[in-house]
């Protein structure tokens, strides 16, 4: 079942936020390139040979910054007092909070989902062109997936393809799983719509729940992104309703 998705754009600093209700959940998106909280070199050929790891880094800050100003905003908490914690697998999370979140990078684009307290997942993935998206399937998808991919265009294959591995990503990030030991028991219908097997451990299928969203030129704020954006939400309840924030860094000073 597909459900509606409200969208909207707003800025930082952001006004107070409530956690969702049961089965809906806030995605909010952001273009990372566009906070600057680091200094480049003065040196132009220093910062070259440093460019690939000085933005791997500036990634990460820029990333933490907004979670935690989020993440508090939701708690009413100072982002800088936030005790974060992981699971085995690298999974993010506060101890007792009122919330679940999780979130994707692609590209300069983060997206962090936020549901009342449930097993929530998200990945992001910039709409491209995926050379090989047959051999590729073949390798990491079911092979019911795999011939429903082969009966489509060429046209039409890199976004099955990337349908079908944000949805399956989505859901193992959701489970607290590892994709490379969750794929082969994954197995999503012609559509990318809807699980029909999960893997040996997990709870019952009908117990996940997915689903996709876009962001191009139609929504507020994204005539920024060079290319279309695909996503997919997993959640271990029945998803009610997306509400999808675009978010502005703060206006400078």
């Amino acid at each position: 079942m597909t459900v509606p998705i409200e969208i909207s754009h707003t800025q930082f600093p952001l006004t107070e936020v409530s956690p969702p209700a049961l089965g809906h959940v806030d995605l909010w998106l952001t273009d990372l390139s566009k906070w600057s909280l680091t200094k480049a070199s003065s040196n132009t050929k220093e910062h070259a040979r440093s460019e690939p790891k000085q933005l791997v880094s500036d990634r990460r800050i820029h990333t933490q910054f907004f979670l935690r100003l989020l993440v508090g905003r939701y708690l009413d908490i100072p982002g800088k007092d936030l005790s974060f914690q992981k699971t085995p697998r690298g999974k993010p999370f506060i101890e007792d909070a009122p919330l679940s979140f999780n979130l994707s990078h692609s590209r300069e684009w983060l997206v962090v989902a936020v549901s009342a307290p449930s097993d929530l997942g998200v990945d992001l993935e910039v709409l491209r062109k995926i050379t090989r998206a047959q051999d590729l399937s073949a390798r990491y998808f079911s092979p019911e997936e795999t011939n429903a991919l082969s009966h489509l265009a060429e046209s039409e294959k890199s976004k099955q393809f990337l349908a079908r591995w944000t949805a399956s990503e989505a859901l193992v990030k959701a489970n607290g799983s590892s994709l490379a030991q969750a794929l082969s028991g994954l197995v999503l219908d012609a559509e990318a719509k809807q699980l029909l097997a999960c893997p040996t451990g997990w709870s019952p299928i009908e117990n996940w729940h997915f689903q996709h969203f876009e962001v191009g030129e139609d929504v507020p704020f994204a005539a920024h992104p060079r290319t279309p954006l695909l996503g997919c939400v997993a959640l271990s309840r029945p998803l009610l309703g997306l509400h999808l924030r675009t978010v502005a860094p703060p206006l400078p000073i």
